[in-house]
C-alpha cells in the first residue's frame, strides 16, 4: 500500500478543521478549545449547525412513498378472491400446520419464513408478478443465486403448481424439499 505523504495528511486535517469552523459553532457562540493546538485534552463541546437543516430541502418537493399492502392484507385479499376458498383444504394441501396457519391469519406482526411463503405462492397459484409482490410484502425476494429459489421461480414462471413435481426438482438440484418430509 502506498504511503500518503505527511504534508498531504496535514493539508487534509487543516481543510477538515477549516470546514468544521465555518459550518459549526459552539453552543452560545463561545470560542472552542477543540481546535486549539496547545490544548492536550480537548473538552467535549456541543455544537449546533449554523444553517437550518430545512434549507437543504428548500427547492425540493418531498414525494411521499405510497403505502403498500402488508402481508396480512395481501393474504386476506388472496383468500377473498376465490369464492369457494376452503381454508382447511388449502393449508393441508400445501403442508402448513393448523397452528402456523392460525398465527399467519391472526397476528398482524407475524411474517412467515421464506419456505412458508413459497408454499403460499404455489398454493394460491400466483403469476410471477403477483408472487414477487406477495414475497415483497413479507420482506423477501427471489434469490437468483440459490437453486432453491430458482426452482420455485421457474415453477411459477412456467405455471407448474404440482407439489410432487416441484419437490422432485428441488430434491434433485437443491438437495432439500418443500412439501414432503424427506
Amino acid at each position: 500500500m502506498k504511503k500518503t505523504p505527511k504534508r498531504t495528511l496535514t493539508a487534509i486535517a487543516k481543510a477538515l478543521i477549516s470546514f468544521a469552523k465555518r459550518h459549526y459553532l459552539p453552543e452560545g457562540n463561545q470560542e472552542s478549545k477543540l481546535f486549539s493546538p496547545s490544548d492536550n485534552a480537548p473538552q467535549r463541546v456541543h455544537y449546533k449547525v449554523d444553517y437550518p437543516i430545512d434549507a437543504l430541502f428548500e427547492n425540493r418537493s418531498i414525494v411521499p412513498f405510497p403505502k403498500k399492502k402488508n402481508f396480512n392484507q395481501m393474504l386476506f385479499e388472496l383468500m377473498d378472491q376465490n369464492d369457494d376458498f376452503n381454508e382447511v383444504a388449502f393449508y393441508t394441501h400445501i403442508h402448513i400446520t393448523r397452528s402456523n396457519w392460525s398465527k399467519l391469519k391472526s397476528n398482524d406482526d407475524m411474517l412467515p419464513k421464506k419456505p412458508t411463503m413459497f408454499k403460499l405462492l404455489i398454493g394460491f397459484r400466483l403469476k410471477i408478478d403477483e408472487a414477487e409482490t406477495f414475497l415483497a410484502s413479507a420482506g423477501y425476494a427471489f434469490n437468483h443465486s440459490d437453486y432453491f429459489d430458482l426452482i420455485i421461480f421457474s415453477a411459477i414462471m412456467n405455471e407448474i403448481y404440482d407439489l410432487d413435481e416441484i419437490d422432485t426438482a428441488l430434491e434433485h438440484y437443491a438437495k432439500k424439499t418443500l412439501f414432503s418430509l424427506k
